[in-house]
């Protein structure tokens, strides 16, 4: 707790007194790193709150609850058509706004469609467990079109795994009588990429079950406003309190002595739940700088790199049909005729793929496309790993030599500590551009220049007809060409490798953990040093592809 509440204090100054080290520490993220490693976090497992998080990633929640007025005596069918009749208007306030309602059963919703289609004309997608999970996506789908339904009724499948943060208005027609159950319905809502704040609609009917539920939900637990940790536990232990005050007759005073314990209870849960939390992990989990670049370096490639183009271009070499559905999204299908008997990653009926982030988490049906897809993947190893693509010709009336050839060669670690010394020397290509002399013209003729001004063959050409010899040294020289730049690769990644090994050696040495526990660490540490740098010494190149570019007058 004492360090806890020095990481929350960000007081550098009690840090450094309470650690006593050699050298002063400067700053409180290196003492965050220095607290680690004295007080050994690694068995601490702690998932990112969302106040720890940046707080524009969540929106607020606003609750808005509706007292019916209902003559007595009471009856279901009353409810339901004050409900109903709250409901209607709502909804045709609000022509323009997305509107989800879970509820507990399918009879239930189906009775709420028919009664909204007897009184109205509104678009409504229906989602429940008797529906195929195809049905189930083409409702959910016509949800998310801009022009597709306003209201979504579903029963409790929907507030499971499903994302519905295109919309913000949850109308609660009936409240269940679990408080995770309540919580899982505002989350389909409550989501990182919503847009708006989370509208809680709860008709209500005073001095019934549901009063007593709005206040333990509303005033108690506070769901309507936030979300906590302690929810769970602590409804655990105080549901028979719960459920005795919903199955009897409502009593004002009694609930309101019930709840009153209740509310203080759980602010004490939750400040024992607060004071509990490991500062130390929590710091150390989220950095929103780092994250920020990571995030603005991601975006900056997708942007600067598309792979829609890429995967359209090699689609028409290899015979995919590619529709255009609309401007964020693309149906690639196989063909007949297609050059290879099956396509990595693409289903024999074909696939919809959105090109948009957005698109792709409010759309179900649509399939996020980007360099990671499987099907983007599949193509690349195609490329990389298969005759397919290796070999290129094409012509151009600007270059000096009858015959050039580019070659692109990978360096890569190979052995089975590839996964650590791939952290130092990663996949590396490495392009070579030798003329029919065996010049080397890789500076003087960029690839992008050769891009643009080389255009494919009017006519098939027969390799036979180039001189198999000439083709043999060309293709030994561009090898040649490579040595003083894998050279150069390789001694920079032993020089990162070693310098981050001698920084860990020297980590652990500043522990001032026992002696043999020492020893065993730095031994440990040394055998993997090794190991990786011998991998990256024995990192081998390999040709993947050539482009034989041929002059024309």
């Amino acid at each position: 707790k004492t360090i806890s509440d020095l990481i929350k204090s960000d007081n550098i100054e009690a840090i450094n007194e309470k650690l006593n080290l050699p050298e002063k520490l400067q700053n409180i993220d290196d003492a965050v790193q220095i607290l680690i490693d004295y007080f050994g976090t690694g068995r601490a497992y702690f998932r990112n709150s969302r106040k720890s998080l940046h707080q524009n990633l969540f929106k607020q929640r606003k609750k808005d609850l509706m007292h019916l007025e209902i003559a007595k005596p009471l009856t279901d069918k009353k409810v339901y058509e004050a409900k109903l009749e709250k409901l209607l208007k709502f909804l045709q306030n609000k022509p323009n706004d997305k509107v989800l309602i879970i509820a507990h059963s399918k009879a239930l919703i189906l009775k709420i469609q028919r009664s909204l289609t007897e009184l109205s004309n509104i678009k409504i997608a229906v989602f429940h467990s008797d529906q195929s999970l195809l049905e189930r996506d083409r409702q959910a789908a016509y949800f998310a079109e801009d022009s597709g339904a306003q209201l979504l009724l579903c029963t409790e499948i929907g507030s499971e795994g499903r994302n519905f943060e295109f919309c913000h208005h949850l109308f609660l027609f009936d409240l269940p009588k679990v408080p995770e159950q309540l919580e899982q319905r505002i989350g389909r809502l409550d989501r990182i990429g919503q847009k708006e704040d989370i509208n809680i609609h709860v008709p209500y009917v005073k001095e019934t079950f549901e009063d007593t539920l709005c206040q333990y939900y509303g005033e108690v637990l506070n769901i309507f406003d936030r979300t906590s940790d302690a929810i769970s536990s602590f409804h655990q232990e105080h549901k028979e309190k719960i459920n005795d005050l919903v199955s009897h007759e409502f009593d004002t005073q009694k609930l309101d002595s019930i709840m009153s314990d209740l509310k203080e209870q759980f602010h004490a849960r939750e400040e024992e739940l607060k004071a509990g939390r490991n500062y130390l992990v929590e710091r150390n989990s989220y950095h929103h700088q780092s994250s920020e670049g990571i995030l603005k370096g991601i975006l900056d490639f997708e942007s600067n790199e598309p792979v829609l183009p890429f995967l359209q271009d090699i689609s028409e070499q290899v015979g995919i049909r590619c529709e255009d559905l609309d401007a964020e999204s693309v149906y690639f299908c196989p063909q007949d005729n297609m050059y290879i008997p099956s396509f990595p990653g693409l289903p024999s009926e074909g696939i919809s793929f959105a090109t948009s982030r957005d698109k792709a988490m409010a759309r179900d049906d649509l399939t996020l496309l980007n360099w990671e897809s499987p099907i983007t993947q599949g193509a690349l190893d195609l490329m990389l790993k298969t005759p397919l693509g290796n070999c290129v010709l094409v012509k151009s009336d600007q270059i000096k030599s009858p015959l050039m050839l580019e070659a692109i060669f990978t360096l890569e670690c190979v052995d089975n500590m590839k996964h650590q010394s791939s952290l130092y020397l990663p996949l590396t290509p490495i392009r070579v551009l030798i003329d029919v002399t065996g010049a080397d013209k890789t500076k003087e003729l960029p690839k992008k220049f050769l891009d643009q001004i080389s255009s494919p063959l009017d006519r098939e050409v027969n390799l036979a007809q180039i001189p198999q010899d000439l083709l043999k040294s060309l293709i030994q020289k561009s090898k040649a060409c490579t040595g003083p730049r894998v050279t150069k690769y390789k001694e920079a990644a032993l020089e990162k490798a070693d310098q981050r090994f001698q920084e860990e050696l020297n980590r652990i040495n500043s522990l001032g953990l026992p002696n043999d526990i020492t020893e065993s660490q730095i031994s440990k540490t040394e055998e993997i040093r090794e190991a990786t740098l011998k991998s990256i010494g024995g990192a081998k190149t390999q040709m993947d592809s050539i482009r034989l570019i041929i002059k024309v007058d």
